[in-house]
């Protein structure tokens, strides 16, 4: 009897711990899933209301453009990282960034938008947002590469530098094989922004490194440098 009762006690709780565990794992995978759809929501929130434009860019990393039509669009709520985010004004720009300078690997920029807000929310770390920029990027790895664009800064023309909200940006990037082709977008919030029209450039830098026994590799690092003309 007293065999039969701890057989069943300890059945019991293994049926526990496999619900918990896997309670875990659908949580982990919802939350994923959550950013991805929330960081996509600023394109169906504001691209029917906001005006493109075409800029074209050289190797080298900078970006020049032409001028763009700014229009203001309707009020539109957009969700990141859980927060709700009321957009006043919005602005969309179409870059061709490219650059293949290291490791065989193809970096772009193909889309910046600029939001602005209307100041009453706050982003992750408590701070009153102004403003967002989400940077879409794409990422061709020519090797077994580790490139993280949603741990770096952005720059903007009027002196103001944040850091990339991993939180509320798309899960796309670190350790990337040989062949593999990854996009997602990366959300900057800004504290000062009165004017879709104050801001006309932003600067981008990241890290990307790989794995290699040889000391006298000095390669095996590299910081990307981006700067993207908005006006």
């Amino acid at each position: 009897m007293k065999k039969h009762k701890l057989g069943y006690i300890l059945g019991t709780i293994l049926i526990v711990i496999v619900l918990i565990i896997g309670g875990v794992t659908i949580y982990h995978q919802g939350v994923q899933e959550g950013k991805r759809i929330a960081a996509k929501t600023i394109l169906s929130a504001t691209n029917e209301k906001s005006s493109s434009t075409e800029t074209e860019s050289d190797s080298s990393g900078t970006d020049s453009s032409e001028d763009s039509e700014s229009s203001e669009s309707d009020d539109n709520t957009i969700t990141l990282d859980d927060e709700d985010y009321e957009v006043t004004d919005s602005k969309d720009y179409k870059p061709v960034f490219s650059d293949s300078s290291w490791t065989n690997t193809k970096v772009g920029i193909d889309e910046v938008k600029v939001l602005q807000s209307d100041g009453t929310t706050e982003d992750s770390d408590g701070n009153e947002v102004n403003g967002i920029v989400a940077v879409h990027y794409t990422i061709d790895a020519g090797k077994d590469i580790n490139m993280y664009p949603t741990q770096g800064t952005m720059n903007t023309n009027s002196g103001e530098q944040v850091e990339a909200d991993m939180s509320a940006s798309d899960d796309f990037d670190g350790e990337l094989n040989s062949g593999a082709s990854v996009d997602g977008w990366v959300i900057y919030f800004l504290k000062k922004l009165d004017s879709i029209k104050d801001l006309t450039s932003v600067r981008l830098k990241w890290d990307a490194d790989y794995d290699t026994d040889d000391i006298d590799d000095d390669n095996f690092s590299h910081t990307y440098d981006a700067t993207v003309q908005l006006n």
